[in-house]
């Protein structure tokens, strides 16, 4: 979880539709766009020292049966300090499904399952990362109505 946040959205209706936030965490930081007034923004960098993962496809993806992120690693500066020298990787990941059909057909595993201490575990690991991305949710609202002031992420697991 990151320790603090910072979010900017653009609202209509008191509803965000347009959205840049930033969260630091103790190695780095992750920044997303998601707008619902440009047309397939949904763009997530996450960043740390020497190196970053660049997202574009992580809400609607750009093909059916794959998934894409680049990596970038800095080597420093070039051109007499003019730009920066990004070596960046591109990795394309297979899929035989779609997203969202490989995450009801997880869940319809662990539902059919008999396996009682794992239905046990993977319910508590889903309702976890509900409750923090629903937090997360929370703190960016809190930021954004708050003219993007930085929100402190306290997230105390539920026990």
């Amino acid at each position: 979880m990151p320790s603090k946040l910072m979010c900017h959205s653009q609202f209509m209706d008191d509803v965000p539709v347009d959205s840049v936030c930033t969260m630091w965490f103790s190695q780095g930081t992750a920044q997303f766009h998601v707008s619902n007034l440009s047309a397939f923004e949904q763009s997530c960098v996450i960043s740390g020292d020497t190196k970053r993962i660049v997202l574009d496809d992580f809400v609607i993806p750009n093909t059916e049966s794959a998934c894409e992120f680049k990596v970038d690693q800095s080597s420093g500066l070039i051109n007499n300090a003019r730009r920066v020298d990004n070596t960046g990787l591109k990795f394309v990941v297979e899929t035989d499904q779609p997203q969202e059909c490989r995450m009801f057909n997880l869940f319809n595993e662990i539902v059919k399952s008999n396996d009682k201490i794992e239905i046990t575990k993977q319910r508590d690991k889903w309702m976890d990362f509900t409750r923090r991305t629903q937090y997360l949710l929370d703190a960016c609202m809190e930021s954004s109505k708050s003219d993007g002031e930085i929100v402190k992420v306290d997230y105390k697991p539920f026990q």
